[in-house]
């Protein structure tokens, strides 16, 4: 047997050496070493903290670092945390259908990558979760491998439906009047601030003044303006009235006018009262007007009068503010306001009384309408109190207020309770309507719309806006349902990739782990590892991943290339295939093919026949000595004795003569002495008795006709062939089956008994050869491994739309035809894989994709892939 045909190289390794007894070297892949590759790189482990070694073409070893480390062989302990990616940069805004309070949000999940892996991913609200009105923080912790933690936190913001604007308390209903300090020309005003209520939240408050900001002497507008959630505005506005106090100061004077009292001409209203301007003197730098009449004149009505104000202020910022009267008119100091009595059950009028009216004026005042005591008798309506007063110049000063008498009822004293309407039945009953959640006779109790409510695992119970007996629950992290009854499954948002299998893992509900499937690494399975990705095989050979491996892989060479990875230069005459001293020539047009240049008396493919010498056996008779002529094996001489002459000295010639002695044969022929004279052997390219003619053609020579029908043993079957190189022909022997040799004369049995081909291949002899002729669907030398099958399985029934199942529920139970797959081998192909089955029960907000994997015998495989969606029909 020769050395390789033993397959001494082991782990893959490549047998490389003659076919012949003279040894053998092992071309070994990059992971293994040694003389027969029987050692591996990763023996002893030179990966460090637990890592796994790999081993890969171009690279020593490869270390799969434990969680924590990293490093060429895990050396170096992570303390980098993770890189978070899509994580919301703004606020998720959704708004709640009308009627309800909440509403189901969903976002793309943020990632997170490291060096270490990430080995636990805590969020507490996951895409799809039910968020009520109002803003909600969402936070995921994302923890690597050597407990480096990073966060990504963002609001969702849920708004109502709403178009009621805010409810505004607290704003002033009078203007707030001050008065500025001696020797200032502002004051600080402070006031209770007004506040506003809305179900929608307070989204914004716009106003131009706080409390105890500085109002100068004058009128200022303060503006409140309340914005909620839902865009609606309330609007809250009082003035601010300062006024002085103080007469001019500083280094300027100001000389005011008198006060002016005018009696209008008989049958005006009006009249036009004129004065003159203010007097300034002194001043430091330039005086100015701060407030007072752009113009000296005004008209006044009859009976009124008015307070003129002016203010200046110099470059020093004195100032001065003086008053004037521009008229003294008769007026009424304290004239009442309306006022309101109750009538008693029985009684047809009520007594009232008011204080006596001061009235103020020059000369004589007379009354001159108007009842004669502050008192008198009211029956039940509204009756006009009028008063009219008149000095002796003729001007008038009036006073007049409404007396309102209403039937006293039961609802005089308040009885109603928190904002209660009363409502009278008789003179001594009443019923109260209460407003909001309040009940009872009096509105003193309070309905609680959580009072007995059903939520469970620790949820907390939320009235709706505006009910007093509807009411959600807000769930605990881990749980959801109307009434916190279901558990959230961290599986079920789909993160594990390429049919990894998904795994809770701790205490929370958004911890999960993924069995990773096949050649995928990563904490969610998103990195698929290729052996192949380094491009191992050399000159240009091409790299294929083993099937079933994720580390093993072969290389299918291009060009004349050999060795695992193609690294080793195939020549074919590197175990010199030529015997018997022959000389091995390349093919130049093939990677394989050669010949040889055989020497003298060697022929065949690799020069292994031996041409006989026909001098062996002295075909000579008579005596006759047999010499080669020549260098050629084919060409023999009879030197006869004395007597005797012929080819092979077997006749007696009367005359003994040589007729090759003058030389007949031309153009280089070899002269033959024969019986009946003698016979020109001409050089190729030459025919004739003499060789004097030129041809194409060599001339043919039969040398089986020299040796006799004996010449090959066995029935072997006597051949010539023509040598190119010496330009001779030789006997040859075409053996059959169980023979071999140069004459056939060994005995070498046939080969295909017993039958070497395997898995009932069929044999077929070729002389001490044979080939096997393999069934389906097997291959190899003989037949003793499987075909290479490199086409994936085919998938029937797998869904091409994404499957939406719509409910009112909050779970719905989710249905697909189930996908099957079949291989062109005939074999049967087997699921490796499937992340979710039909007729399971998948919560609202639910968004996954779903996979089948397939396998057949090759380890081909095939992916089915689809996305199912539940969402609310709301």
């Amino acid at each position: 047997m020769l050395p390789c045909e033993s397959s001494p190289c082991m782990n893959g390794g490549v047998c490389v050496g003659a076919n012949n007894a003279e040894g053998f070297t092992c071309s070994c892949p990059a992971s293994f070493i040694g003389p027969r590759c029987e050692e591996s790189v990763c023996n002893p482990n030179p990966c460090r903290n637990g890592a796994t070694c790999f081993a890969f073409a171009n690279v020593p070893f490869f270390c799969l670092c434990a969680d924590g480390f990293t490093g060429e062989t895990c050396e170096f302990l992570d303390t980098t945390p993770p890189t978070i990616s899509n994580c919301p940069s703004q606020p998720i805004r959704r708004t709640a259908p009308t009627g309800t309070s909440q509403v189901a949000v969903s976002w793309t999940a943020p990632r997170a990558t490291d060096a270490s892996g990430i080995a636990s991913t805590d969020v507490n609200f996951p895409p799809g979760s039910l968020f009520i009105i109002g803003t909600t923080p969402v936070r995921y912790v994302f923890t690597d491998g050597a407990g480096n933690s990073a966060v990504c936190t963002f609001d969702v913001i849920v708004t109502g439906t709403d178009t009621t604007p805010p409810t505004i308390s607290n704003c002033p209903p009078q203007p707030i009047r001050r008065t500025a300090p001696t020797g200032t020309s502002q004051v600080a005003v402070s006031w209770t601030t007004p506040r506003a209520t809305d179900a929608s939240g307070i989204e914004s408050t716009d106003v131009n003044f706080l409390p105890g900001s500085l109002f100068i002497i004058g009128t200022t507008p303060v503006r409140y303006v309340f914005t909620d959630g839902a865009g609606n505005s309330a609007v809250c506005t009082f003035d601010v009235i300062v006024t002085g106090t103080d007469p001019p100061t500083g280094s300027f004077t100001v000389t005011c006018p008198d006060d002016i009292c005018m009696v209008p001409p008989a049958g005006m209203v009006f009249v036009q009262v004129i004065w003159n301007d203010p007097v300034v003197s002194g001043g430091v730098g330039q005086v100015s007007q701060l407030r007072g009449p752009a113009v000296n004149s005004a008209f006044y009505q009859a009976g009124t009068g008015e307070v003129v104000i002016y203010q200046f202020s110099d470059g020093a910022n004195n100032f001065a503010e003086y008053c004037q009267q521009s008229t003294s008119p008769l007026m009424v100091q304290n004239c009442p306001g309306d006022m309101s009595h109750l009538l008693n059950q029985g009684s047809i009028s009520v007594f009232v009384e008011w204080d006596d009216l001061v009235v103020t004026g020059d000369g004589n005042v007379r009354q001159i309408a108007g009842p004669p005591s502050s008192s008198g008798t009211f029956s039940l309506g509204d009756t006009l109190v009028e008063y009219i007063f008149q000095d002796d110049s003729g001007q008038r000063a009036t006073c007049t207020f409404t007396v309102r008498v209403t039937q006293a009822s039961s609802c005089d004293i308040p009885s109603c309770q928190n904002g209660g309407t009363c409502i009278p039945l008789t003179l001594t009953d009443f019923t109260c309507a209460c407003p909001g959640c309040f009940r009872g006779d009096q509105c003193e109790d309070v309905v609680n719309a959580c009072d007995g409510n059903q939520c469970q695992n620790g949820g907390t119970c939320q009235p709706f806006i505006g009910s007093c007996e509807q009411y959600f629950c807000l769930c605990p992290p881990c749980l959801s349902g109307i009434f916190c009854e279901l558990q959230t499954n961290p599986c079920d948002s789909g993160s594990c990739g390429n049919g990894a299998i998904c795994s809770p893992s701790g205490t929370g509900c958004s911890q999960f782990t993924c069995q990773c499937q096949g050649c995928f690494l990563g904490p969610f399975c998103e990195q698929e590892f290729n052996p192949c990705s380094n491009n191992p095989c050399q000159n240009g050979g091409i790299c294929q991943p083993l099937q079933g491996s994720c580390t093993l892989y072969t290389c299918d060479c291009q060009g004349c290339f050999t060795g695992f990875n193609c690294e080793i230069p195939f020549n074919p005459c590197q175990n010199r295939p030529c015997l018997n001293g022959g000389t091995c020539r390349n093919d130049p047009t093939s990677c394989t093919g050669y010949s040889c240049d055989c020497i003298q008396c060697f022929a065949g493919f690799q020069c292994e026949l031996a041409i006989a010498n026909l001098c062996d056996g002295n075909p000579c008779v008579n005596g006759g000595t047999c010499v080669r002529t020549g260098e050629s094996c084919t060409s023999f001489l009879c030197l006869c004795e004395e007597g005797f002459g012929g080819p092979l000295c077997q006749t007696v010639p009367q005359v003994v003569t040589n007729p090759c002695s003058s030389a007949p044969c031309q153009n280089g022929g070899s002269c033959l002495v024969t019986e009946n004279g003698y016979h020109c052997i001409c050089r190729v390219g030459y025919r004739g008795n003499n060789c004097e003619s030129s041809i194409v053609q060599a001339v043919r020579f039969d040398a089986c006709g020299i040796q006799g029908p004996n010449f090959c043993s066995n029935n072997g079957v006597c051949l010539n062939a023509f040598i190119s190189i010496s330009r001779s022909i030789i006997p040859v022997c075409d053996c059959p089956v169980g023979f071999a040799g140069h004459f056939c004369g060994v005995n070498v049995g046939n080969p295909c008994i017993p039958n070497p081909c395997r898995n009932n291949g069929q044999c077929t002899d070729f002389g001490r050869y044979f080939i096997c002729e393999c069934v389906q669907p097997y291959a190899g030398e003989t037949c003793e491994s499987l075909q290479v099958d490199r086409t994936p399985p085919d998938i029937m029934n797998c869904p091409t739309q994404t499957i939406v199942v719509r409910t009112t529920q909050t779970h719905a139970i989710v249905n697909w035809p189930e996908p099957t797959a079949t291989d062109d081998s005939q074999f049967p192909v087997r699921l490796v894989s499937a992340n979710a089955a039909p007729g399971a029960l998948y919560p609202v907000g639910t968004s996954r994709r779903v996979f089948y994997n397939f396998e057949d015998l090759a380890g081909n495989t095939a992916t089915c892939s689809f996305i199912i969606q539940v969402l609310s029909e709301n």
